[in-house]
């Protein structure tokens, strides 16, 4: 089990946090509040939910996804083994939150971020940790 980060809880970060935690992966959510990252938490919940109640998916794999999936803030990804960015195409904002992320994470961590339009290279100027493109469709979680 890896431990992964995910930086942003919109449409694409709950994606991309429910693919890692339906892998077997222990995810934490982070988002400018504490509160947006638990109600995207919610919301992959109640979409297991469905999932089981449309017979898609076994109440043992939703329960174990489930239970792979917490909310934190930046300090509780001091020991991730990947964080990727899921947060708004700003570069600025981008930029910031890996230098935030550089200070606090083990020496081995990776960074990557789901830009779609943004240089990965200006991205990754100034980061300590390496950064690499991880770009997700959208939905994240369903695409194969």
């Amino acid at each position: 089990m890896k431990k992964i980060g995910v930086i942003g809880a919109g449409t694409m970060g709950q994606g991309i946090a429910n693919a890692f935690a339906s892998a077997g992966n222990d995810v934490t959510v982070v988002d400018v509040k504490k509160e947006w990252a638990e109600n995207g938490i919610n919301k992959i919940k109640a979409s297991k939910d469905k999932l089981v109640a449309k017979g898609k998916i076994s109440a043992e794999d939703a329960e174990a996804a489930k239970a792979n999936l917490k909310a934190g803030e930046y300090e509780d990804l001091a020991d991730a083994d990947l964080i990727v960015e899921a947060a708004l195409e700003d570069m600025k904002l981008k930029k910031e939150v890996f230098k935030k992320l550089d200070d606090i994470v083990k020496e081995d961590a990776v960074f990557g971020t789901n830009t779609s339009s943004l240089s990965i290279t200006e991205i990754a100027n100034g980061i300590e940790h390496p950064v690499i493109g991880m770009h997700f469709f959208n939905p994240a979680d369903r695409m194969k």
